[in-house]
């Protein structure tokens, strides 16, 4: 406990954001009760992808819409607070669930990618995470300390084309956008967590949630751009991004 805060006054302190009115509430048993059923569906979807993948698109729809609903419901049934800050969290919520789709539609066959759908996909993840930053950064202001992740990110993906581990070709304006976008967003995340209290139900959702999120993306840079195609990385990507993403919209229940 001394650890952990330590680093919430390394972090800015434990000044709780004003949208916040009680982060340090536990996590109710509707909400784990909703990850249960949500981690069934998990299971499902896994499934689909490996055995029915033209149902894939129509499963990770289902899966989306998910965990869409159930940020609403952890809203409408918790403190109810900002409600504009909330509607942030949503719409990053919305254009993610559309990207999941949108991916779904481009990996619909297991021998190519379509470009279209999954350039189109890309953009609404780029502009979640717009939506995701602009909600962290109203929470906690700009700090050196936020340019961690991203700086890390960006050298890691540049090491990794310089040593033709990962081939962007033509993608790479948006393959380096989006993975300082993702890292900006997950820093700021993380920091928020610690914040509020990581081992609060908000900063634990926060950050872990965000974490997984950028784990995912990581996953999907190889899955998408990898010089070598292994099995386990779809499969780890839908773990760890679906997990993350859930994390991240239920966390509204302490808005």
């Amino acid at each position: 406990m001394t650890a952990f805060l330590g680093i919430e006054v390394f972090l800015g302190g434990r000044a709780t954001p004003s949208l916040h009115l009680d982060p340090q509430s536990g996590i109710p048993g509707y909400l784990l009760a909703f990850l249960l059923l949500y981690t069934a569906g998990l299971c499902v979807l896994l499934w689909v992808a490996r055995k029915m993948r033209r149902r894939y698109p129509v499963a990770k729809g289902v899966l989306s819409a998910g965990f869409v609903l159930g940020s609403v419901l952890a809203y409408l049934t918790g403190q109810r607070g900002e409600f504009l800050l909330y509607l942030l969290l949503l719409g990053a919520l919305v254009f993610c669930a559309s990207g999941d789709i949108l991916l779904g539609i481009a990996n619909k066959s297991h021998s190519k990618v379509r470009a279209k759908p999954f350039v189109a996909g890309s953009l609404c993840f780029l502009l979640a995470h717009l939506f995701f930053c602009t909600l962290f950064f109203t929470e906690a202001a700009f700090r050196p300390l936020d340019l961690i992740f991203p700086a890390v990110l960006v050298a890691l993906l540049f090491y990794l084309s310089k040593k033709g581990k990962i081939r962007l070709k033509k993608m790479w304006p948006l393959g380096y956008s989006y993975t300082a976008l993702v890292g900006l967003m997950a820093s700021k995340a993380v920091i928020c967590g610690f914040r509020v209290g990581i081992l609060s139900g908000l900063g634990l959702f926060t950050a872990v949630g965000a974490v997984l999120f950028l784990v995912s993306d990581v996953i999907l840079l190889f899955l998408y751009f990898g010089v070598k195609r292994l099995h386990w990385l779809r499969t780890g990507n839908l773990i760890t991004y679906y997990s993350g993403i859930a994390l991240i919209g239920l966390s509204a229940h302490w808005y």
